[in-house]
């Protein structure tokens, strides 16, 4: 394993070990979380003051005395809270509650006839001036009643359910959302209660868009997931604290009863929060809410639109533009990120490429007396010459040149590496800008931006491989005919000269521009080196040491090369068998390296709330970083042991 690799290896495992035994997250991870607070509503008719209508778990409605609230607003904290005791018990301000119950066939049976006793229980408990509505989960959902005052077409409503069908749940959280209340008087207090065994299974709407509905409603979730095969506790975690609700587990059905008398109590007594808004810049506002009392807290942390941004307040201006709504800012604003991306890797390239010397800066500007000698050719190319004539003297001031020639040569491309780089920077900038004009994705269009990037020189590096491997294998021929044409009575200039006629691409190439440096003077060693050095490739050293040597000293050449042709042979043919004997460790590497990535794409199309709690938890986050790197460590090993050099 080279040092490198090594290193990194190293640092990752220290990284990963401090981060695993580091007593804070341990006790990150251990410590008890504080119960949850729901918010009720949001109301913000009145920005930049804003009222939050928030109820308490049942461990703090226990406790004696006002809450103590803590609020903070996009990471700030806010000073100044009004704080005021509610109830909804009342016709002033009665309860919008919708409940949402689950009739899907896993239901049948006690599961349904627990529901329903609880759902009697909620209704009791909200009040006989509450509103009411309930919207069954199914196949698809079923408004049974809106709102409504009337315990007894709730009680009938209730009693006509039965368990059948699929679980539509996202379009059912999405349908109640939709019953907005409308309040004769005072202010309406909105809850959602949710009561479900399973995850969806049928709905057309998809979790985002649920979750955008509940945000845009105002309304608080309270989650109650029975527990079973099926239900799905991340993504109805995720809904509740989404919208300032909370999720509650229950394993045994007979308990809900208790449970929606507690989210009852909850709902008809609660609290509203007015305080000040500081009028931040960004499209939504979040909150973060601690009540204490008595030793025991609750917390809650949501989002909500931002009414300068929604279009709720008077006269107010937009903080930021919205460039989509103008082609051409966006078209201004994009073509300046992309030119920052091109500058940002000019200015990498001029990092990393070395300072040329003096001689590579002569050749630069002979270079571009002996272009400008050309014919002007018409207005389209004059204006490419100038464009091409720009970049070339930018890159060639700092080496970027020759460092591009370098490995157009090596795979054999007919283009002048100024040609080379004015194309690959059109591509970048171009592929970037159109992404992002067509899919309106900054994100995939820095990716795509990256992959236009990285993949020509990738292909560049893979052809010239490619062209040093056709190289080798010609190599034993053409020193075979080299030594038979001296054997012949020929000299060394003769028998390159009967390569260049008689060999195929790519040593026929070579060798002729070998031929053609020693016809203007060049000397053959250091023509033959020139070679070797821009094919890498060390069988073909070895004949130009052998013929330096043999120039030097004398000697028989044509002996020599064929001792040289019949070695590379004979390495050839172990390296061939070697390659054989590891090839299924080479292609149980590749499975295993591959299959971790193939089965995450299946379950991200599949399930993607199943991968959730990889990335979301700090276990998973652990579990997700030590998977990399022991994949890593993994692909190195195999590597290395199928790597045998010859």
């Amino acid at each position: 394993m080279n040092p490198w690799a090594r290193r990194v290896i190293i640092a990752l495992s220290v990284w990963l070990a401090a981060a695993m035994a580091s007593p804070a997250a341990f006790a990150a991870a251990s410590a008890p979380a504080p119960a949850a607070l729901v918010v009720q509503d949001v109301d913000t008719s009145a920005y930049p003051v804003v009222r939050l209508h928030v109820s308490l778990p049942a461990e703090l409605h226990a406790a004696s005395g006002t809450p103590a609230f803590t609020l903070a607003e996009n990471g700030s904290a806010v000073r100044d809270v009004d704080v005021e005791a509610r109830t909804t018990k009342g016709e002033a301000e009665p309860a919008w509650v919708v409940l949402v119950i689950d009739t899907s066939g896993s239901m049948e049976g006690r599961p349904m006839a627990d529901a329903k006793a609880a759902a009697a229980k909620l209704f009791d408990g909200l009040g006989a001036d509450a509103r009411v509505a309930v919207v069954a989960i199914g196949d698809e959902p079923r408004v049974l009643t809106g709102y409504t005052a009337d315990r007894a077409a709730l009680g009938s409503a209730i009693d006509g359910v039965y368990a059948r069908g699929e679980t539509a749940l996202y379009d059912s959280l999405m349908r109640a959302a939709a019953l907005a209340p409308v309040a004769a008087s005072g202010e309406p207090r909105r809850s959602i209660v949710l009561l479900s065994d399973g995850g969806d299974t049928v709905s057309n709407a998809s979790f985002d868009a649920a979750m955008k509905a509940l945000q845009a409603s105002g309304a608080g979730l309270y989650a109650v997931a029975i527990e079973s095969d099926e239900y799905d506790p991340q993504a109805l975690r995720l809904l509740a604290a989404g919208t300032g609700g909370r999720l509650l587990g229950v394993k045994d059905t007979a308990t809900l009863s208790g449970l929606f008398e507690g989210i009852a109590t909850e709902i008809a007594g609660g609290w509203t929060l007015t305080y000040t808004s500081a009028r931040p810049g960004t499209k939504d506002l979040e909150v973060d809410i601690t009540a204490e009392s008595g030793g025991a807290a609750a917390a809650a942390a949501f989002a909500f639109p931002n009414p300068l941004f929604a279009g709720e307040v008077a006269g107010a201006e937009p903080v930021l533009p919205e460039v989509g709504e103008d082609p051409w800012r966006l078209l201004a604003v994009t073509a300046l990120a992309f030119l920052s991306a091109a500058a940002l890797g000019v200015g990498l390239l001029l990092i990393f490429v070395r300072e040329p010397n003096t001689l590579a800066q002569l050749k630069y500007y002979d270079q571009l007396h002996a272009d400008a000698g050309g014919d002007a050719g018409g207005m389209a190319d004059q204006v490419r010459a100038k464009v091409v004539g720009a970049v070339g003297e930018v890159a060639g001031k700092r080496g970027m040149l020759e460092f591009v020639a370098e490995r157009l040569e090596a795979a054999g491309l007919p283009l002048r590496p100024a040609e080379y780089i004015t194309v690959h920077l059109l591509a970048v900038v171009g592929l970037g800008m159109v992404t992002e004009l067509l899919a309106g994705s900054f994100a995939l269009a820095i990716l795509v931006v990256l992959v236009v990037t990285a993949l020509p020189m990738v292909l560049l590096a893979n052809a010239a491989e490619r062209r040093r491997m056709r190289f080798e294998a010609q190599l034993p021929d053409v020193l075979s005919m080299m030594a038979s044409s001296l054997r012949g009575g020929w000299g060394i200039g003769q028998a390159i000269g009967l390569v260049v006629q008689e060999a195929p691409a790519p040593s026929r190439d070579e060798f002729r521009r070998v031929d053609a440096e020693s016809r203007l003077g060049m000397p053959l060693e250091r023509s033959l080196q020139s070679m070797a050095d821009r094919m890498r490739s060390t069988d073909f050293q070895a004949v130009v040491t052998a013929i330096a040597v043999q120039r030097e000293v004398g000697g028989n050449l044509a002996e020599v090369l064929d001792v040289v042709s019949n070695t590379i042979r004979e390495r050839e043919g172990l390296r061939r068998q070697i390659s054989a004997l590891t090839a299924d460790g080479r292609i149980s590497a590749y499975i295993l390296v591959g299959l971790p990535f193939v089965i995450l794409a299946i379950l991200l199309l599949v399930s993607p709330d199943y991968l959730e709690p990889l990335y979301t938890t700090l276990f998973g986050s652990a579990m997700l970083v030590l998977g990399v790197v022991l994949l890593f460590v993994g692909a190195v090993w195999m590597w290395r042991v199928t790597r045998i050099e010859v």
